[in-house]
């Protein structure tokens, strides 16, 4: 199986692609390059400025006819764009059918699991339940760049670091 992740937003959402990328390596995955490539596309989002939310949608809108040459293709929506939308995604982008916050990225895996066994058709882990606090760096061979790592000192826009 074949993923691939594009991020936007802060330094804070680098290190989140990162670590989420490590999970999908752990579970098997490729990253690949292109989401044409990949069975499984994650935008990890920031919800700052409207103007980056409005570049997801369009950006998410895109992949409507790659969704409907491969109907197995999961589409997800990570991060605090999600975190803070939620189900009204699927409302704008009824082909995307993964919505996780930044609090749940650890359960991304098993949700793009499920989705691809039918298991459920859409999945949405933007709760705070099972907060992920102080992450670091299992193995380094996913970074995007060998001689840069990413600290993290907070986790999405929930104000934790005011």
């Amino acid at each position: 199986m074949k993923y691939f992740i594009r991020t936007f937003g802060c330094q804070m959402n680098k290190l989140d692609s990162e670590l989420i990328s490590g999970s999908f390596i752990d579970a098997g995955y490729k990253l690949v390059d292109s989401e044409a490539k990949a069975d499984v596309i994650l935008v990890n989002t920031c919800s700052v400025r409207e103007h980056a939310e409005e570049r997801v949608y369009s950006r998410m809108m895109n992949l409507k006819p790659l969704k409907a040459k491969k109907p197995g293709l999961v589409i997800g929506i990570i991060g605090c764009m999600a975190q803070k939308d939620k189900e009204g995604i699927f409302k704008r982008l009824p082909h995307v059918s993964l919505v996780c916050g930044p609090h749940r990225y650890k359960s991304i895996v098993k949700q793009v699991e499920s989705l691809r066994t039918k298991d459920a058709d859409k999945v949405v882990c933007a709760d705070m339940a099972g907060l992920v606090k102080g992450e670091s760096y299992e193995h380094s061979s996913f970074l995007a760049d060998a001689n840069h790592a990413f600290v993290q000192v907070m986790r999405g826009c929930d104000n934790f670091c005011s």
